[in-house]
């Protein structure tokens, strides 16, 4: 099930579950139960104002995991052995060609 973060733009990793631009996802009961209470949406993304400058991630500042995850979430293929550099231009090609 989908968990949407009170932050959209967060990427990280909250009570186990892996966030890539505010979005998670898990099946445990236990852990939907407690984002709940966190206050995540769970399921449907929350109401969000049409601004789609504020829903393009911070990726330049990004490890390389959270990149990886950003890239898998986008689903663009990138070389196992690409650099940092390689992946941010991926995603400048990917956002520049959405804008």
């Amino acid at each position: 099930m989908k968990i949407y973060s009170p932050n959209n733009g967060y990427s990280g990793i909250s009570a186990s579950v892996t966030f890539v631009n505010g979005v998670g996802e898990t099946e445990d009961k236990n852990l939907i139960a407690w984002f709940k209470a966190k206050g995540y949406s769970v399921g449907e993304p929350a109401e969000k104002e049409n601004t789609e400058k504020d829903d393009i991630p911070n990726y330049k500042s990004m490890k390389k995991a959270e990149l990886e995850d950003l890239l898998t979430s986008l689903e663009i293929e990138y070389a196992a052995d690409s650099t940092n550099d390689q992946k941010v231009e991926l995603l400048d090609a990917y956002y520049n060609d959405k804008g």
